[in-house]
């Protein structure tokens, strides 16, 4: 703990020293019957504390001061800054809590020191060590039961030990001169016994918490759920146990100078009180400038806008999860810090201009300041980055001056087309990160917890890349890409796309990334199902990250197509050929055709299962189709000498419905038809006809 807590751990250890040879001289002191006021015994324990608190103080405004350049690591950074500004002050509690329960015992002995007249006082010694035994049992019982036994041994110990000197102290109560001397140390050790205590549990529960954030970064991710609710009902154990010693301590003091409250309220007891608590005052106001910063710090390494998203938006946000073997399994990504935080209103309507607002709304609309989410909708700035932590907001993203040093948080409905996410990414530089949440959402959870349930997806738009080394997908047909046609072979009639992916990775290396081509049919559900199941790797009954990334794109299929027609160079296979015939269509048709030669000969290797063994797969298999509107593929007309295989009618089927054709000239024609405002009984042209035969040889 000294080494986490850094230099200042060393200083801390080295004050304890120097309260201990302080009690030890304070209790020869009152051993010798000389009064030692209670500010002399806790200054240099209150002194401790105080520097347990500055450090921490100092710590966070390192972790605040780097916040706005740590970029992706802003998380990770507060979280580790977070750790040793608690070790320190884990540290400082305990040093404190020795120091105080050490000097409990030396006011203790000091109190025995009555002087030639004394009376025994057998009934508030033994009141007060059966309320610190029957205390450490109640916490031994209630230990076990929480399952937090190892914790309450410390509490325990503390109890007793503490418990046992007070009641030494209790034990006589003296006459004449020594009277207010012997009743102020009984107060004292009273008091030092319960300050000691409440200084313990305070650190078993910090202990508890710190125990909790370094185990969130030791434990796998898909893991981190589960464990954040064990440890959330483990630090409520802790905290009920902290609470039973402080009332047990309480109850313990109160006995053991109840009987001495005449004498111990008298004027030098109230000066010496409150000379006591003008030094507590000093520790309260340093350790409320600590919990302040240390309350920033936590909400940084929380996200604190996370959990109050999943709040609002709930299971309305895209999922994280894949669909592998029938189960769903989510996908954990690193917890990459951001700035500001855009919130997609699905009212939206773009804000008027100043003109048009005017005329509409006469000067008020000039006076009424700037537009706000219940003026316009769109992207609104919810959370903004202030430097050191976020404010709430709600301005329109176009009216927002967006922090530039940390990816911008998009939040939005798994529903709502996918369009705004490209849109908004062009005003971003390209780059952001998309709010998801794990599949099985508890919004009952507290944000050191809840903020777990958060995944932030990183997206990008796609620019300047190279289809050698993609893969990309149709977004509105779920069609999986590795050139300028879909994907085929091994592992391409997975049921899981994730399984696809994999398949097609196996056979080529280096295709780690995806395009994602949007479309008009394109939701945020798909995206985010798309981009997760890119970076992923399949296991047993897990998913684990790869690596890479996922790119979104506006263009359309068939320029996407027609770039990786030229980006990669498909192997045509040498034992079958295609041949095609039309009137009605341009030759780029005929070229959709000549590239899906290799799928074509792949259903042939399938269609080998139909044959009997050593029969070779020979012979045509033509057939006739139309081309409708938007390029759909229409009615088939196969050949009756055709090759007879099932297997292979049904495969080629499968690829020719899925090929994206040009638009035909004559559904364009028809279209412009429309647009001039031809009549609704005019009747379109007939579809194209296409004549495709293959041959193997």
């Amino acid at each position: 703990m000294t080494q986490m807590a850094g230099p200042m751990g060393t200083v801390i250890l080295l004050l304890g020293g120097i309260g201990a040879l302080a009690a030890l001289a304070y209790t020869v002191l009152s051993f010798t019957k000389r009064r030692v006021p209670l500010a002399a015994w806790v200054a240099i324990p209150l002194l401790t504390l105080a520097t347990g608190a500055a450090v921490t103080w100092i710590q966070d405004g390192h972790v605040l001061a780097g916040a706005s350049s740590a970029g992706a690591k802003l998380a990770e950074m507060a979280s580790s800054g977070l750790a040793q500004a608690w070790a320190a002050d884990y540290l400082a509690r305990e040093v404190a809590a020795a120091l105080l329960i050490f000097s409990a015992w030396g006011a203790a002995l000091g109190a025995l020191r009555t002087g030639k007249y004394a009376l025994w006082t057998p009934f508030a010694a033994v009141m007060t060590l059966l309320t610190a035994v029957i205390g450490a049992g109640v916490l031994a019982v209630y230990g076990r039961h929480g399952d937090v036994f190892a914790q309450a041994i410390t509490l325990i110990g503390v109890v007793l030990v503490g418990g046992f000197g007070v009641s030494l102290g209790a034990l006589r109560r003296a006459y004449y001169e020594h009277a207010y001397r012997v009743a102020g140390l009984r107060f004292t050790s009273a008091v030092l016994y319960f300050l000691g205590v409440v200084q313990v549990a305070r650190g078993q529960m910090l202990g508890a918490k710190m125990d909790i954030y370094s185990a969130q970064g030791t434990t796998a991710p898909d893991q981190l759920a589960a464990l954040a609710t064990d440890q959330l009902v483990f630090l409520h154990h802790m905290s009920q146990l902290a609470w039973i010693a402080i009332i047990v301590a309480g109850v313990a003091a109160c006995w053991a100078f109840m009987v001495e409250l005449g004498d111990v309220v008298q004027r030098y007891t109230i000066f010496d009180g409150f000379a006591a608590s003008a030094l507590l005052v000093l520790v309260v106001g340093v350790r409320v400038a600590e919990i302040t910063r240390a309350d920033t710090t936590q909400d940084i390494a929380l996200l604190e806008p996370v959990p109050e998203l999943l709040a609002d938006l709930g299971s309305d946000l895209p999922a994280s999860s894949v669909s592998l073997g029938g189960n769903f399994y989510d996908a954990h990504f690193p917890r990459n810090g951001f700035g500001d935080v855009l919130v997609w209103d699905d009212k939206a309507k773009a804000p008027k201009k100043d003109e048009e607002a005017a005329a509409d709304q006469g000067s008020a609309a000039k006076a009424a300041g700037p537009a706000t989410m219940e003026d316009y909708g769109g992207w609104v700035r919810k959370y903004k980055w202030n430097g050191k932590g976020w404010d709430a907001d709600d301005t329109l993203v176009d009216q927002a001056d967006l922090y530039q040093g940390l990816d911008v948080l998009l939040a939005i409905k798994g529903n709502e087309p996918a369009t705004p996410i490209t849109d908004v990414l062009e005003k971003l530089g390209g780059h952001a990160l998309l709010l998801l949440r794990t599949g099985e959402l508890n919004l009952d959870q507290p944000p050191e917890v809840s903020h777990l349930q958060g995944q932030l997806l990183p997206i990008k738009l796609s620019t300047n890349r190279d289809l050698s080394k993609e893969l990309w997908v149709d977004a509105d047909r779920y069609d999986l890409y590795y050139g300028p046609i879909r994907l085929y072979g091994e592992g391409a009639d997975e049921k899981d796309l994730v399984m696809q992916m994999d398949a097609v990775r196996k056979h080529h290396d280096g295709l780690g990334n995806l395009d994602v081509v949007v479309g008009d049919k394109t939701r945020v559900s798909n995206v985010a199902e798309l981009c997760v199941t890119s970076e992923v790797d399949p296991g047993d009954e897990e998913v684990d990250l790869r690596g890479g990334w996922c790119a979104l794109s506006t263009d359309d299929v068939l320029s996407f197509i027609a770039e990786a027609d030229h980006a990669v160079q498909l192997q045509q296979p040498d034992d079958v050929t295609v041949n095609t015939r039309t009137r009605d269509f341009h030759k780029s048709y005929e070229a959709s055709l000549q590239r899906e030669l290799p799928a074509f000969a792949y259903c042939g290797v399938r269609a080998l299962d139909d044959l009997d063994e050593g029969q070779e797969l020979r012979g045509n298999l033509k057939v006739d189709f139309t081309i409708e509107d938007k390029g759909r593929v229409g009615d088939y007309e196969w050949d009756e000498h055709n090759i007879d295989s099932r297997t292979l009618r049904t495969c080629v089927k499968a690829r020719i419905d899925k090929i994206r054709f040009p638009v035909p000239e004559v559904a364009e024609a028809d279209q412009a038809k429309k647009d001039d405002g031809a009549k609704k009984d005019d009747e379109p042209k007939e579809p194209g006809k296409m004549e495709m035969t293959l041959t193997w040889r």
